[in-house]
């Protein structure tokens, strides 16, 4: 409860996603996967602050984590540049369109796919897909929910479908995201 007031309290003062420079229109899919991960998380070519404040890029590439300097210099890009334009709202250093799909197909995805197969191996795709949209709010998030993590092991898609959205990440990302995942756990596809 706490957590989700801090980050209501956050977002009113960090601009987010909505506030994003170079903004590329995605379109929703209505179904779990990559393309509407895309659509949920926004594809900004230059850096914003998320809604838990830390500088991203892209399609929800975090340039706090670990190994952000080289992923931004295999862009050509100082990655202390990029998150200057973050704190002064300019867009010196954005990623081309073409880099930013590059960046989330060959690296956030699938590091997220990772973090999933390792909270819970062997996933149906489509569950699998609504738990690695989940995974976007940070690998080590999912941990938090061990009910949610029971029931998928256990093979309750209900029970685990309903456990998503007791989470602080529904909190954060609203109802609409939220019930998506929601549908696509529930459905044990």
């Amino acid at each position: 409860m706490l957590n989700r007031l801090l980050i209501s309290l956050l977002a009113i003062y960090i601009p987010a996603v909505e506030s994003c420079n170079g903004r590329v229109p995605v379109s929703p899919t209505g179904t779990c996967g990559p393309q509407q991960t895309m659509f949920n998380e926004a594809f900004c070519r230059c850096c914003y602050v998320d809604t838990k404040g830390h500088p991203t890029i892209g399609i929800g590439y975090n340039l706090d984590q670990p190994g952000a300097d080289a992923t931004m210099r295999k862009y050509g890009l100082n990655v202390t540049a990029v998150k200057q334009d973050c704190y002064e709202h300019t867009t010196k250093h954005c990623l081309t369109q073409a880099n930013a799909l590059d960046l989330f197909n060959t690296i956030s995805y699938s590091d997220k796919v990772g973090c999933v197969e390792r909270f819970v191996p062997g996933l149906p795709p489509t569950v699998k897909a609504a738990v690695v949209d989940m995974a976007f709010g940070g690998c080590g998030s999912l941990q938090g929910y061990p009910n949610m993590k029971d029931a998928l092991m256990k093979r309750d898609w209900k029970r685990a479908a309903d456990e998503s959205t007791k989470s602080d990440w529904c909190g954060i990302v609203g109802p609409t995201r939220c019930q998506m995942d929601h549908r696509c756990i529930a459905s044990g596809m």
